[in-house]
């Protein structure tokens, strides 16, 4: 546990685990997937190993990102978590901020500004019309979270499970669980006090 003050930055290191399932991606969606594709948007992690079993490779994509980020406290006296992606490609490159108020933990904002840029909210059991602007215009998605568990104040873990609907495109499932770690020990860490 660490206490953190307004305007004090301190070093961490992120692991960011993605799953992506992508229903299009499937040749003919069986019973047996269908079952394990509603555990999972219910949020029952469980049938993770069944769901590779029975899949393979085909329409789900897992990635993992290991990178140092900065947490803070920002002006609005909210938790901040800023880091680079995509680091060595110019063109992909992209600033990434994890937001959401210490009062309010459950309401989690994800930020992306670089070639495209992206505003989405996540709060369980609610639908938030968001943007993706590209360099050509901006479009609506529509992101409906299923499970939002943030513990990074306590114990250093956050783990979103939504749905993203861009427009008229086919929905695609996202799993997602974020490990934060100060850099200095590499112990998983909790902010004790948010002080003014």
């Amino acid at each position: 546990m660490i206490e953190i003050n307004k305007n004090q930055e301190i070093n961490v290191s992120l692991k960011i685990k993605t799953l992506v399932v992508d229903p299009e991606e499937l040749d003919g969606i069986d019973e047996e997937i269908v079952s394990i594709l509603e555990r999972i948007i219910e949020d029952d992690l469980s049938c993770m190993e069944e769901l590779e079993a029975v899949l393979g490779d085909q329409a789900r994509e897992e990635m993992e990102l290991c990178t140092e980020a900065v947490l803070r406290i920002n002006a609005d006296g909210c938790v901040e978590i800023e880091y680079l992606e995509n680091e060595d490609d110019e063109q992909m490159r992209a600033i990434s901020r994890i937001i959401f108020h210490p009062q309010s933990p459950a309401l989690v904002s994800m930020t992306k500004e670089g070639a495209v840029r992206t505003f989405l909210s996540f709060e369980e059991g609610k639908t938030h019309i968001c943007t993706y602007d590209t360099p050509f215009m901006p479009l609506k998605i529509y992101v409906e979270s299923r499970a939002v568990d943030n513990r990074l104040l306590e114990c250093g873990s956050l783990h979103l499970n939504y749905v993203l609907n861009f427009q008229n495109d086919t929905p695609r499932h996202f799993v997602v669980d974020i490990d934060m770690k100060e850099t200095a020990n590499g112990e998983l860490y909790g902010i004790s006090a948010i002080k003014e």
